[in-house]
Formats: structure tokens, sequence, C-alpha cells
């Protein structure tokens, strides 16, 4: 039974080192401030209607107001519109 516990102690003790260490290097990276910067361009909301087209990793800048249509909030397209 001695073996048992020292087993599983061994295994606790490196699943806290895994998650210490992947903590560390993984999720505890420096990331991009938004709020300072630059839009790398500007778009109207009429033409963001199809996402699938847009750039990603981009910082955009949105002239107008964008909201999801009703009848798309269940579907797996979700178009964004401008309010009208």
């Amino acid at each position: 039974m001695k073996r048992y516990l020292k087993i599983i102690g061994i295994l606790a003790v490196l699943c806290i080192v895994a998650a210490l260490l992947i903590y560390k290097f993984i999720y505890n990276k420096p990331h991009r401030d938004y709020e300072k910067a630059k839009a790398e361009f500007t778009i109207e909301a009429s033409a963001m209607s199809f996402p699938g087209k847009l750039p990603r990793n981009m910082i955009i800048h949105c002239l107008s107001v964008l909201t999801l249509k009703p009848e798309a909030m269940f579907s797996s397209s979700s178009l964004l519109t401008p309010f009208p």
C-alpha cells in the first residue's frame, strides 16, 4: 500500500510541476496592447458581412456600428451588419 501512495505522490508532484511550467511558458506570455495599437486599415461595416474574407490577426478600424442579425444568431455564418 505504501508503494501506491509513493507513486501517487510522485505523480501529483509531477503534475503540479507540469502545470507551473505550462503557466510560466505558455499562458503567461506578454500580450499585444490593443488600446494603443494603430489600425492597419479602415473598413466599412457593410464590407464585413462575410467574416471568412476578413484578414486574420490584424487591427481593423470599423467606420460604423456592428450588430448581429437576429436570424443569424443561431446559424453557423453569424453575419455582422451595420445598424439601419
